[in-house]
């Protein structure tokens, strides 16, 4: 079991900001631990290699950390300009601030996230040897001088040694040497991303950065000592990030993008360690958002329970923890890794809506969006097919097929097809079950294609072992279908095939279809008619489609119907609403033999057709449901309002406030104010609804 016992932040020729020195160091151990040399007689070895030389050195102290630099003594001391102390201090600007920032680290990771402190080393170190009572030991130094000759040379700006002894416990070595450097990439704006680290403010914040990655890096100590996974460095930039964020050294990783399909130079996600696993660091910050910062520690936590296993066991930790603390999957946070990478920048454009992927501050900036053709895959027409490592993405261009376009996708193990598009209402993003899809010409603007792993096993999809899979994708151009007629009936049945997953929405089984029935005003000889679920854009159908589910029909041609029916394979929405302009009007609909049925006299079909199918209008539930902390209630009274009266009763039966229809909306707000204007006791309130639908229900109002 090969355990990563040391830490190392590089500057190398081509710098890569707060890189690590795992690509140089665990290829070494492995062919250590191969011939039988163990790992802590190994770090033995490194420790007996070097012995502390503390003349001249200074120790500055702050709440949990000490800080040993040097001035002007030997090669440990610190560089020009860094080594002046302003006046008014007692130490040179560099030092304080490594502190303040190694500070803010600790309040992040152990006061706020509630993670176990570092745990400090009995080891002598470079320049210093044990640190007093109850603080943590940091030296500003040459910190390859930590390492046997070995394994260090003069790039390494950054490292966190374990403890022979006892591997959780650790030091922290900071480089005294900052000569200036910098990198470059182009931008897909034109130009280039520069950043340019001199003896100034960037090179000290990127220093800070450093400081604060290397000290997560000695958290994680306390919960694994085989870091042989891509969380390792993943979730230590992520860190850097939630800690200082005005420092940007990490849209470094960005440039990594650009190769992100190039088989030989890309590690899958689930395999990644070490310098493999840098780019990652960007899926990670976006779970953080998509989930909350307390993502971090569960998955560490998760780490600590199953006894350092490293890459063996990723998957489980992964897969378990994503899905328990969200109510999206492992596959759905790939998902929208990719979506994030194809939507960069400028691309981000393509739409106003986004319903179904956040907004990621990184890449919502335009002048820092990575070329997209220099990560996309084109594919050709016919047969495309790709073997997928565990966590891998490729990302693809839409074949330069015109037209209706057939997609036939066969998967296994735990492969996964996905098309992003931009449409007139917004973006949607469709999912393709194994079989024969075909995409309509008018629904093919702006496509870009997600193929991906997420390690599964099509044998036992539970197995915490990951697993290889193999992606096989035709695009062909589609023949529209001819829809069976019986004299004027055009009869669609929607299947599963059909956009997302019928049975899923609507809680039915495949056998059961959505079917759409009508007689045709315009003569075709056939129709391509899709059905296809997708959020809303605006307030009054997001409060509709609350308890509801929203989709929209589509034709190519444009398909006119009359004495039409939509039949829905369930009975849990007993009202249908449908866009018309700007507002949701209210649609004739019944249920029979367990079915649903919304009925038009007549119908047109182009583009898109939105409806929503809710259960609002059965019972109004206001929310929030208590209120507290002195918060709005809103009662969502849909579209029907006329000869509708409001009206909110005190526990004693007196009146606090009524509208009449005039005064009502889609949305009611109640600010907790009675009819005077005066603010409202807390207590039991009960509304009642009175005219066309009559309801009631009670209200708590806290503080």
């Amino acid at each position: 079991m090969i355990s990563i016992f040391v830490i190392l932040a590089t500057l190398q020729a081509a710098p890569e900001v707060h890189r690590c020195g795992l690509s140089a160091i665990v290829p070494s151990m492995q062919t250590e631990l191969a011939t039988g040399i163990s790992m802590r007689n190994t770090l033995r070895n490194i420790r007996s290699s070097r012995a502390a030389n503390t003349t001249g050195t200074r120790l500055f102290t702050t709440s949990h950390f000490a800080i040993w630099y040097k001035l002007g003594i030997d090669a440990d001391s610190l560089e020009a300009p860094w080594n002046r102390i302003p006046a008014k201090d007692s130490v040179p600007t560099l030092v304080r601030s490594i502190g303040i920032a190694l500070e803010n680290g600790w309040s992040y990771y152990v006061d706020t996230l509630g993670m176990r402190p570092p745990l400090t080393s009995s080891d002598d170190g470079v320049i210093a040897g044990a640190p007093p009572s109850g603080l943590y030991p940091v030296e500003i130094c040459r910190p390859e001088r930590a390492l046997s000759s070995s394994y260090w040379n003069n790039s390494y700006y950054g490292l966190a040694l374990q403890d022979p002894d006892n591997l959780a416990a650790s030091r922290l070595f900071l480089s005294a040497k900052v000569a200036g450097s910098g990198w470059k990439y182009p931008l897909e704006t034109g130009g280039l991303l520069n950043m340019d680290y001199t003896a100034s403010d960037n090179w000290l914040k990127a220093l800070q950065a450093t400081a604060v990655h290397e000290l997560f890096h000695a958290v994680e100590f306390r919960y694994e000592t085989n870091l042989s996974h891509f969380l390792f460095e993943a979730s230590s930039i992520a860190m850097e990030d939630l800690v200082l964020p005005d420092v940007e050294d990490h849209l470094y990783y960005l440039s990594a993008l650009y190769g992100y399909n190039d088989s030989s130079s890309t590690t899958p996600m689930l395999q990644a360690f070490s310098g493999s696993a840098y780019r990652h660091a960007l899926y990670m910050m976006g779970l953080v958002q998509d989930v909350g910062r307390d993502i971090i520690p569960k998955l560490w936590i998760d780490r600590a329970g199953r006894g350092s296993t490293g890459r063996g066991s990723i998957l489980g930790t992964m897969r378990g923890n994503t899905t328990s603390a969200t109510s999206f999957s492992w596959r759905e946070s790939m998902i929208r890794y990719g979506q994030r990478i194809l939507v960069a920048g400028k691309r981000r454009n393509w739409t106003e809506h986004w319903d179904t992927i956040p907004a990621f501050k990184t890449w919502d900036r335009s002048a820092y969006a990575p070329p997209l053709d220099k990560i996309l895959i084109k594919p050709q027409t016919g047969d495309n097919s790709w073997t997928l490592g565990p966590g891998e993405l490729k990302l693809l261009s839409d074949p330069a097929i015109t037209g209706d376009l057939q997609v036939t996708w066969l998967p296994y193990n735990g492969a996964f097809l996905v098309r992003l598009d931009s449409t007139d209402n917004g973006f949607i993003r469709e999912t393709f079950p194994t079989g024969i899809t075909t995409i309509p010409a008018a629904r093919r603007k702006t496509s870009y294609w997600i193929v991906g792993s997420d390690g599964t096993k099509s044998s036992d999809s539970t197995a915490e072992a990951y697993s290889s899979a193999s992606a096989s994708i035709s695009f062909k151009r589609s023949t529209p279908t001819v829809p069976s007629t019986d004299e004027c009936r055009l009869h669609k049945a929607f299947s599963d095939t059909a956009g997302d997953s019928i049975s899923r929405n609507f809680g039915s089984s495949i056998r059961d279809s959505v079917v759409l029935e009508g007689c045709p005003i315009t003569s075709h000889l056939s129709y391509i008619v899709q059905i296809v679920f997708k959020p809303v854009d605006d307030a009054q159908g997001r409060s509709l489609a609350n308890d509801g589910v929203s989709f929209s029909l589509s034709s190519n041609p444009t398909l006119a119907l009359q004495n039409v029916e939509l039949s829905i394979p369930s009975t849990r929405w007993r009202f249908a609403y449908a866009r018309k302009n700007d507002s949701w009007i209210r649609l004739s609909s019944r249920q029979s033999n367990g079915r649903t049925i919304v009925a038009w006299p007549t119908l047109s079909v182009a583009g898109e057709y939105q409806i929503i199918l809710s259960s609002q209008s059965i019972a109004t539930a206001p929310f929030p449901n208590p209120s507290v902390c002195d918060a709005p209630i809103t009662f969502p009274l849909g579209t029907e309002l006329d000869g509708l009266k409001l009206s909110i009763f005190a526990a004693d039966g007196s009146l606090v406030r009524q509208w009449g229809s005039s005064e009502l909306a889609f949305n009611t707000v109640w600010n907790l104010r009675n009819q005077y204007g005066f603010r409202v006791r807390p207590g039991v309130y009960t509304w009642v609804l009175h005219g066309s639908r009559n309801e009631r229900g009670r209200l708590l109002v806290g503080r």
